[in-house]
């Protein structure tokens, strides 16, 4: 099934729904990550960080994965079309929000990905390798450079998910299109 006005496929939804929710959590997992400080001689502390991290990047694989597949239909298949008619800046501003989303799904964790690499580490899924380590010494310069952009891109990527949530309660409520709706699986009349 192909993505209409009316309807989206049941994959368009899935994947709108998986990759958001586990992106925002991936962001406040992040933070936690960041402000998680371990004292000198604390070994539980320390392994309980590497852990977690672990399973942090490994998500963030699975994470590049799925936003990769997404945008390929995306660009396969078209955006989505507006169920109604709305002002110019409202259509633009929800251009430029949609655009960052999709960037920002694909830009935070490949910029965790190089982060990794700079630190002279494989990257693993689950503790299985699935690119081996690149280079042969850690290159804080650039690794640092990296965890600022995955930083700065996930406080962003907060801040347009903020803009996408607002809008959709504006469509379900202000404009009663059904934009909401749709994105929940319904099938729903598009208003011209």
């Amino acid at each position: 099934m192909t993505d209409t006005r009316a309807k989206l496929s049941p994959v368009s939804v899935g994947l709108h729904w998986v990759i958001g929710l586990t992106m925002i959590g991936m962001v406040f997992f992040g933070l936690y990550l960041g402000e998680l400080h371990c004292p000198d001689g604390d070994t539980v502390c320390k392994t309980s960080k590497s852990g977690l991290t672990a399973l942090h990047k490994s998500i963030g694989v699975l994470v590049l994965v799925f936003a990769t597949w997404r945008l390929v239909r995306r660009l396969r298949i078209g955006m989505l079309a507006n169920v109604g008619a709305y002002a110019a800046w409202e259509t633009m501003l929800s251009k430029v929000v949609a655009g960052f989303l999709l960037f920002a799904t694909l830009a935070l964790p490949l910029t965790g990905v190089v982060m990794t690499i700079y630190a002279a580490r494989p990257i693993e899924v689950f503790g299985v390798p699935v690119l081996p380590q690149l280079i042969a010494a850690r290159d804080k310069p650039t690794g640092d450079l990296f965890h600022e952009m995955h930083e700065w891109l996930g406080w962003a990527l907060l801040a347009a998910v903020g803009l996408h949530i607002l809008g959709a309660l504006k469509h379900h409520f202000l404009d009663g299109d059904g934009t909401l709706k749709r994105m929940l699986g319904a099938r729903v009349q598009p208003v011209d």
